[in-house]
């Protein structure tokens, strides 16, 4: 879902009003697999990361958990590298042994893409790693704002309450799978036995019958 939507479509993850918020399931989606994967405000000893996450979406809104400033680099990240993530894949599809690294080789098809916004420095000819071009910094600054407009909105508010709502209703529904796949495997076992006794009687009652002979 996520990587078929266009920047504009997404930004419009944070329009204020039903006419400007693009879909519930597409914001659910980036919360989960890109905002979760980016990093948890910590708010105790040893209570951040993916683990964090998983425990505590169903109690706790990701206001709570998440700073506005997380979910702004969050944002930016995703946008600045899907593209390239995508391209990764591909050739993943086509090679395991491919390693995402750009291509030296200057052939056709085999440069890995540029991100969007980030550009690899050299001070003196040493390699100081990525970064942000202007254009990354003003998105980020963008993007910012839109989501603290968000956060502030009923819109928002109302959008936020529903995720929390929407983690619970996906817990009892794993839960209630996996009750019924364990009472599934119970019955399957009970039958497994019940046909093993059945088929060791006959057996008892011919020796108890003629002996061993």
């Amino acid at each position: 879902m996520l990587k078929e939507c266009g920047p504009e479509t997404l930004q419009n993850m944070y329009g204020i009003t039903s006419g400007e918020f693009s879909s519930f399931e597409l914001y659910k989606a980036f919360v989960e697999v890109v905002l979760a994967g980016v990093g948890v405000r910590r708010q105790g000893k040893n209570k951040a990361g993916r683990r964090y996450w998983e425990s505590n979406k169903r109690f706790i809104p990701i206001v709570e958990m998440y700073t506005i400033s997380d979910e702004a680099w969050a944002f930016l990240i995703f946008l600045n590298c899907r593209h390239v993530w995508d391209y990764d894949i591909k050739e993943l599809k086509k090679d395991n042994c491919y390693s995402p690294r750009r291509s030296k080789s200057g052939g056709e098809g085999n440069i890995r893409p540029d991100t969007r916004w980030t550009r690899q420095k050299k001070v003196n000819g040493i390699d100081k790693g990525n970064a942000w071009t202007k254009e990354g910094k003003e998105m980020y600054n963008d993007s910012f704002l839109r989501i603290d407009s968000f956060r502030k909105s009923s819109k928002g508010k109302m959008v936020v309450s529903r995720l929390v709502e929407a983690f619970k209703e996906e817990e009892k529904t794993k839960q209630r799978n996996n009750k019924e796949k364990r009472d599934y495997s119970g019955e399957e076992n009970a039958l497994s036995e019940s046909a093993i006794s059945c088929n060791e009687r006959p057996f008892k009652m011919l020796r108890e019958t003629f002996g061993d002979d």
